[in-house]
């Protein structure tokens, strides 16, 4: 049974959150929420999402910090953005980093940053 040019112009991939570190943190607030966004979905650490590519659709990544404090929530994101060539050049599997900066913006530690390192690897699904 040979592929059609639909059926090749459709792949999959599995995009994994790994790790979410704090690189730094003065004194914006302890409690946080970390996640990717993909397509809609939230991805937290060490959960994995199967999405299928269509050709000339791009994929972007979303990387969320979230403090949750009920006088001043802060947030902070970043994304990545991926055409359909540049995941279907992947080998195995790629591993990416993004970092993400939240600044506090009320009290008395207004203008004080935290800073988050997300890790996370894409690899194809035969």
């Amino acid at each position: 049974m040979s592929n059609t040019k639909s059926e090749i112009a459709k792949r999959k991939f599995s995009i994994k959150l790994e790790h979410v570190l704090q690189l730094s943190n003065n004194g914006v607030g302890q409690d946080w929420n970390n996640f990717l966004s993909i397509n809609k979905n939230v991805l937290k650490k060490d959960e994995e999402l199967i999405v299928e590519l269509k050709k000339r659709a791009p994929l972007r990544i979303e990387a969320h910090s979230i403090e949750e404090d009920k006088s001043f929530s802060d947030a902070g994101d970043n994304h990545m953005d991926f055409t359909y060539s540049d995941l279907i050049s992947i080998q195995e599997s790629n591993r990416f980093e993004m970092n993400v900066i939240v600044v506090e913006n009320g009290g008395q530690n207004a203008g004080n940053i935290a800073k988050w390192k997300f890790i996370f690897e894409i690899t194809k699904v035969e």
